[in-house]
């Protein structure tokens, strides 16, 4: 596993190549470590947006996505923290959460044969936090198009 970022409370986050695919794992102290899945963000991402509201939530993801490259930057990082001092309560969610996918998109656009990389992310994160769509309408939605649907669907948003 390959140390991607420590949070303040020690948690750590790792990717884990498994044939040929970077994948996120998140380690919180005193506790397993787990695979940080799409449905598992998603869930946690609406739950801070029936709490700050989509508009807010999704200018700082497009920030952290118009910053993506196929490393790590430690700059994005230090932007991602100090963004999550603006969510108090939730400060520690925050931060863990777009780490998790700013890391996912590295990964994405690292990944030489992904057709979408980081656009289907932000496809998903728009429908979310801007459409107000639910996750399962998400997984439903994204397993129903193909890439060439989904891609039309990008570029009529603007990304």
């Amino acid at each position: 596993m390959n140390l991607i970022h420590t949070f303040p409370d020690c948690g750590q986050l790792y990717y884990e190549q498994i044939d040929h695919i970077k994948h996120v794992y998140l380690k919180r102290p005193n506790r397993d470590g787990f695979f940080a899945s799409p449905e598992h963000c998603f869930a946690k991402l609406v739950k801070l947006r029936d709490i700050f509201g989509g508009q807010r939530l999704y200018d700082t993801f497009v920030t952290i996505y118009d910053r993506l490259s196929t490393r790590i930057d430690e700059d994005v990082l230090r932007y991602i923290y100090m963004e999550s001092l603006q969510y108090p309560k939730h400060q520690m969610e925050f931060d863990m959460l777009m780490t998790i996918f700013y890391a996912s998109m590295v990964a994405d656009e690292d990944h030489p044969s992904a057709m979408m990389k980081k656009r289907i992310k932000r496809l998903s994160v728009h429908q979310l936090l801007i459409e107000n769509a639910n996750c399962v309408d998400i997984d439903r939605f994204n397993s129903s198009h193909n890439w060439a649907e989904i891609e039309e669907m990008c570029s009529n948003l603007g990304f």
